[in-house]
């Protein structure tokens, strides 16, 4: 009996051996890929330093061997009634307030097609290619959006009833019209609002 109880806690003791053992490579080959497997790139952004992981923050098909990290690309789309009011919706997430329809484009996936997919997921318009008129200037200041670099491409869209009525959907919980001198939005949307109603 006592022979077996033995046998049993060398067993045990060789068990806690090997976990650790196991633990502790696996803490350093973490390590060692992430430094030395791992692309860095340092770059300058509002005034700091930055590191970025590419193989965490940079979305890179499989077949890249190095991934540059660059602005995000986004749409807005301005959807203008026959009142001259601007379809706007409110934001769940931060920055929290108003903004235009919009969002990020998915690897994959056109601007048009991203302009499209935003707009019925947020305000539940369904509308086409056609009906997208392209704005013929990218708004890209590095600090338009508090979270990150970004790059829109804008369309501006008129809006008619076929076009479904407007719901709130996604990240945004609310939409509505709003004249343009009510118009309080968040990033640069009022100055997208501007240069798009001026041409």
């Amino acid at each position: 009996m006592k022979l077996l109880l033995n046998k049993q806690k060398l067993k045990k003791q060789e068990f806690i051996k090997f976990a650790y053992n196991f633990s502790l490579a696996y803490t350093v080959f973490s390590i060692l890929s992430h430094v030395i497997l791992t692309p860095t790139q340092k770059h300058v952004f509002n005034g700091h330093i930055v590191t970025d992981d590419h193989s965490v923050d940079c979305l890179c098909s499989n077949f890249d061997k190095y991934c540059l990290c660059t602005p995000s690309l986004a749409i807005d789309v301005v959807v203008v009634n026959a009142m001259d009011q601007i379809l706007t919706v409110k934001r769940n997430f931060p920055p929290v307030g108003s903004a235009l329809p919009g969002g990020f484009v998915n690897i994959g996936e056109s601007v048009e097609e991203a302009a499209i997919r935003e707009l019925n997921e947020e305000t539940g318009l369904t509308i086409t290619v056609d009906d997208l008129s392209f704005i013929p200037k990218i708004f890209s200041a590095p600090k338009r959006d508090q979270r990150r670099h970004t790059a829109s491409v804008c369309y501006k869209v008129e809006f008619n009833e076929s076009m479904g009525k407007p719901k709130a959907g996604d990240d945004a919980k609310e939409v509505k019209f709003v004249a343009r001198k009510d118009l309080h939005l968040q990033f640069d949307h009022e100055a997208i609002v501007a240069y798009v109603l001026r041409i």
